[in-house]
């Protein structure tokens, strides 16, 4: 019969001691904020005593090592870099949903990056980053988007500046008055008020 970790239908092998798969028992022990913290700080003191090597170096390390070695590597790699790309760009169902997700992601940027601008002014942003740069024209829209919402928030009522403020999902806060101190007796006995 053989044993299934306690989280998942996983097959658990004899030497599990917690019972669990390893996927799992990695999961629970990488939630915990204390492992966490021990492990990125082992990093940090390995990374400063030039111990850790990022995988990505090693790779970086090991191509040049090769190409050092096999002179004829590159143009390998170059050919099979060119026919690699030449396969991709062969298909055009792969051609087009590479386009198609270039184009999402960078509607997807633009929108991110022009939060701060409402949509019906991004046209007019536009014009006046081609004429005047793109920090010029930030400024002059920025201080143009002030100017109109002091103004608006200007022609507001009291009443009104504070529905919007709870609307943003400000906090009422209840001011009790202070008890006043004008008594006219006094608990001492001294008489004195």
């Amino acid at each position: 019969m053989t044993r299934t970790c306690s989280d998942c239908p996983s097959p658990i092998s004899k030497g599990s001691v917690n019972g669990r798969c390893r996927r799992c028992a990695n999961t629970l022990r990488n939630r915990s904020p204390e492992m966490r913290a021990h492990a990125s700080r082992q990093m940090k003191e390995a990374r400063a005593a030039g111990k850790l090597v990022v995988p990505a170096e090693v790779r970086s390390a090991a191509m040049k090592r090769h190409i050092a070695e096999n002179p004829s590597a590159i143009a390998r790699l170059v050919e099979m870099g060119r026919k690699g790309a030449a396969v991709i760009n062969a298909n055009p169902e792969i051609v087009r949903r590479r386009a198609d997700k270039q184009s999402a992601t960078m509607q997807r940027k633009r929108r991110d990056r022009l939060a701060w601008c409402p949509e019906d002014r991004r046209d007019e942003l536009e014009r006046l980053r081609s004429a005047l740069g793109v920090a010029e024209a930030e400024r002059i829209m920025r201080e143009d988007l002030a100017r109109i919402e002091a103004r608006r928030v200007a022609s507001l009522s009291y009443e009104d500046r504070i529905a919007e403020r709870l609307a943003r999902g400000a906090t009422v806060t209840v001011r009790r008055p202070m008890p006043s101190r004008e008594h006219a007796f006094s608990l001492t006995g001294s008489g004195l008020a």
